[in-house]
């Protein structure tokens, strides 16, 4: 991170002692267009003056209520860290990693071991987490918890009962290779019947969906969430923007879902997943068009690489504050947390460059503050 100072992070914790009371004058993102001064007192933002405050950065700065990145599995060594998927360490790692380039919030779509239900928020990103992947046996790519039609209403109930915030679901796959044909992994009213009983259990539920079969079923039961759906219609963003269910495009992980595919089924898979997400980025400004949120997520990519899928969702044609938007105050919005607003949390991610004008300024931070403490200066 080429703006911030960051050693090696250690997670923050409240300390009881008295904090300095601070003044920050920038623009708000993503949509600001002029200056705006908040303070932050007692580790929370207020818009009521205070006379002693120290000016926390020079005048003339950009600022964000943190990076929000709503596809993540925190139980997967997508850094290569070499440490065991799964374990605490890993996922208190992949935290590390995301908590450094001032991401602050994490939907955790789908785990391989219980890890990431045992976190406590003290000092680390918020994580909205689902519970283990669910997909039929042989129908996903090994990490799943297995899942038989029978058993999944009664597994997708008890995931939610255990407090995930999210029941996350296969929904499609081809075993050659070939996603964007992937045939639906349940019976449309099995995975209805899961879906519902999740949701009367307090959870939401997400499908990984890439091929239109896949997505269709997911639209049909009644879903929250569409991750990937590579394959989308505009039919289909037409009912999820009347059904207000969001997509999470995952533009960024092409070149390695591609990869993927090569490997199973060869150049043809190959080629049909790239097309399928050419697809995608058409789509793209078209939800945009038609009121459906779009969350940004980095899916297969090492954690703080939420800027590559703002860069992703601006090439695709979304306008940068509304690429910016996805993965911060949309998705904020959505997931129920405060940005910047009277009373919220300290979240403060500093620029001294515009991020909207190029993404990449993303990776450099010129300070932030993390539930009111600083973490990078």
């Amino acid at each position: 991170m080429a703006g911030a100072r960051l050693g090696l992070i250690a997670f923050p914790r409240s300390r009881g002692r008295p904090v300095p009371a601070y003044r920050v004058c920038a623009t708000f993102l993503p949509d600001g267009d002029q200056h705006r001064d908040l303070w932050v007192r007692d580790r929370r933002i207020t818009f009521e003056p205070i006379d002693d405050a120290e000016d926390l950065v020079p005048r003339g700065r950009f600022v964000i209520p943190g990076l929000v990145d709503c596809h993540v599995h925190l139980t997967l060594d997508f850094a290569q860290s070499g440490l065991p998927p799964g374990s605490p360490e890993l996922v208190d790692a992949n935290l590390r990693g995301h908590l450094a380039t001032g991401t602050f919030i994490l939907r955790d779509m789908g785990a391989v071991s219980d890890a990431t239900q045992r976190l406590s928020d003290e000092g680390r990103p918020r994580v909205h987490y689902a519970g283990r992947l669910l997909a039929p046996p042989g129908r996903y790519f090994g990490v799943q918890r297995d899942t038989p039609s029978e058993e999944l209403v009664e597994v997708a109930t008890r995931e939610a009962k255990s407090g995930a915030r999210w029941v996350k679901i296969i929904a499609d796959f081809d075993e050659s290779g070939d996603l964007l044909n992937g045939t639906p992994n349940y019976p449309q009213e099995t995975l209805a019947a899961a879906v519902k009983a999740a949701q009367a259990e307090g959870a939401r539920v997400a499908v990984h969906a890439v091929s239109p079969a896949g997505i269709e079923a997911g639209l049909a039961a009644g879903v929250d969430s569409i991750e990937h759906g590579t394959g989308i219609s505009k039919r289909q963003l037409e009912e999820m923007a009347a059904r207000q269910i969001v997509w999470t495009p995952t533009l960024v992980i092409a070149p390695g879902a591609a990869a993927m595919s090569r490997e199973m089924g060869g150049e043809r898979a190959e080629r049909a997943v790239l097309n399928g997400f050419e697809n995608a980025r058409q789509m793209v400004p078209v939800a945009a068009r038609l009121g459906v949120t779009i969350l940004a997520g980095t899916d297969m990519c090492p954690p703080g690489s939420i800027w590559r899928e703002v860069v992703a969702l601006q090439a695709s044609g979304l306008e940068p504050a509304l690429a910016l938007a996805a993965a911060s105050t949309t998705a904020r919005a959505f997931l129920g947390e405060p940005a910047l607003a009277e009373g919220a949390p300290a979240d403060l991610v500093l620029y001294e460059r515009d991020p909207r004008n190029d993404p990449e300024f993303l990776t450099q931070p010129s300070l932030i503050m993390f539930r009111g403490q600083l973490i990078a200066t």
